[in-house]
């Protein structure tokens, strides 16, 4: 048997690791592990357990799962982030009341799975909450301005 210590987006972990089969290796693990999505990226990802917290608390865990007809990309802030925001706001986002929470949690969302663009080209992209979000090659700003800083993680 194997720790639980290696987990799979988050909900599997390898229970057995080498067993040698005649075309390669198999690591045995003790869940089926899905496709990934938003979600299950974010929860595997210890830099965002607030943003994950969050979502569940406002029931937006089934809607960001997405599916092939309803996939996201998400602009959002790391543990840190909020943690500097609650530093900087005391008490505010514990006193938003669910309607402010979904807002502020719905502003840095695409209804598009993947948003790419050449070297070359600026595009602007809308959110679902109609902000827009301008892309100029690798450099991504937001109306007010602020650069997102790393992506794909």
């Amino acid at each position: 048997m194997f720790s639980d210590d290696v987990r799979l987006n988050g909900v599997s972990s390898v229970k057995q690791t080498d067993i040698v089969i005649t075309n390669g290796v198999i690591h045995l693990v003790n869940a089926v592990i899905g496709l990934p999505t938003v979600v299950s990226r974010a929860a595997a990802n210890q830099n965002f357990t607030t943003l994950v917290g969050l979502l569940d608390g406002q029931g937006l865990v089934p809607t960001l799962n997405g599916t092939t007809n309803s996939s996201f990309t998400v602009f959002t802030t790391s543990n840190t982030g909020f943690e500097t925001f609650e530093t900087r706001n005391i008490e505010t986002l514990a006193n938003f009341t669910f309607a402010q929470v979904t807002s502020v949690l719905a502003y840095p969302v695409l209804a598009v799975a993947k948003v790419l663009a050449s070297g070359s080209s600026t595009i602007t992209i809308t959110t679902l909450k109609t902000r827009t979000f301008t892309i100029a090659g690798i450099v991504i700003t937001d109306e007010e301005n602020r650069n997102i800083v790393a992506f794909d993680v």
